[in-house]
């Protein structure tokens, strides 16, 4: 058991170092939107790339941020009933949902994603506009962030399972 808590716990403060490096994209987006203000507002000389730049950092912000929001249990919960449940029947619900619900979505988003992200790279997509960046980088974000939070899904659905198993947290 000491070696799977080791494996859980390096698999978390991967998800968790994610999640800190995802930060620092948001500090880019918020420096980017300063810039094209003070360009734009100030000097009167917009720039044709900040604005595609910035919905770039944002996809990437958003798709990164998955795993490090599961992890911290951050994403949207009917809670009203769950709440009032004991440790080991949360854990119950949490494996019974993650098969139908979590593993699936993980699966087809992963898929789906890999397969959207391989067909950018096939053609070394980039977008049609005046600026006309590389698109293809951006798009393989989204199997990779589906990777994560599918790590971090299995992760906690084998704290779960040990804690309907023991009673008690690895």
């Amino acid at each position: 058991m000491e070696g799977l808590k080791k494996i859980l716990i390096c698999c978390e403060r991967f998800i968790e170092f994610t999640g800190i490096i995802v930060c620092w994209l948001l500090m880019g987006l918020m420096g980017l939107a300063v810039f094209e203000v003070i360009t734009r507002r100030l000097l009167g000389s917009p720039t044709i790339w900040t604005f595609e730049l910035s919905g770039f950092l944002l996809a990437a912000l958003t798709i990164l941020s998955l795993a490090y929001t599961q992890l911290h249990h951050g994403h949207v919960n009917i809670d009203f009933l769950y709440d009032r449940l004991s440790r080991r029947g949360k854990a119950i619900i949490d494996i019974i949902t993650f098969f139908p619900f979590y593993l699936l979505y993980c699966l087809i988003f992963l898929y789906f994603g890999g397969r959207f992200a391989a067909d950018s790279w096939a053609i070394k997509e980039a977008a049609p506009t005046a600026w006309n960046p590389i698109v293809y980088p951006v798009k393989a974000l989204i199997p990779l962030g589906a990777a994560l939070l599918l790590l971090i899904g299995i992760v906690q659905l084998i704290r779960n399972i040990v804690i309907v198993v023991n009673g008690k947290e690895l």
